[in-house]
């Protein structure tokens, strides 16, 4: 897992608009099942469009779905 996880943060150097990318483990027993964590800042919604279509991203989220459950959820800070 972590190879997987070090392409998806050389996904921010491949994919325009992608702003920042977190990843690691989880460290809590709040999870509800879910081993490791990753969060996405993208500048716009145009880049979440991009980052969404990149081949990088839709090859590497075909490999991760192979090795884990995913559960994705877009928003926009409210604070923004």
């Amino acid at each position: 897992m972590a190879l997987l996880l070090a392409r998806v943060r050389a996904l921010a150097d491949e994919v325009p608009g992608v702003v920042s990318i977190k990843a690691g483990d989880n460290i809590t027993d709040r999870a509800q099942g879910y081993s490791h964590g990753i969060i996405v800042t993208l500048a716009d919604r145009e880049a979440l469009r991009t980052y969404l279509e990149h081949p990088e991203h839709v090859a590497l989220g075909s490999l991760l779905r192979v090795h884990c459950d995913v559960l994705a959820l877009d928003f926009v800070d409210a604070g923004s």
